[in-house]
């Protein structure tokens, strides 16, 4: 960024050290990885739908730091509902402490954390 470019952030928004995006802007940059995230989770719905011939699964549960974001929920419950894959998309008011929760627990008991499915879950 030039001298040049960074006087006129300073005269267009205020700040030479923020940068004000528009909301457009911000849902453009986001764009590839929400659809990333809803293709995958359509795919392994499909998958777990026709390996245990159940039908559609009763909720998905949505953790993780991206999925405190509105913008991300809207978008995957607008992909996964209408397909008839889940009847419901839940996000816990903490999404993010999944993650750390489970990062601890690992950290301190190994053994607890392991790959399992059950069935019908």
């Amino acid at each position: 960024m030039t001298d040049d470019d960074l006087a006129n952030l300073v005269v267009e928004q205020g700040s030479d050290s923020d940068v004000l995006l528009s909301s457009h802007t911000m849902s453009l940059l986001f764009e590839q990885p929400v659809q990333e995230i809803c293709a995958l989770a359509v795919s392994q719905l499909e998958a777990a739908a026709q390996e245990e011939g159940t039908g559609p699964c009763s909720m998905v549960l949505l953790v993780g730091g991206f999925a405190r974001s509105a913008y991300l929920q809207a978008k995957v419950r607008a992909a996964l509902l209408p397909t008839g894959l889940a009847m419901d998309l839940v996000v816990p008011p903490t999404p993010h402490a999944a993650v750390l929760e489970g990062a601890v627990t690992y950290g301190r008991c190994p053994e607890l954390i392991h790959a399992r499915r059950r069935r019908l879950t």
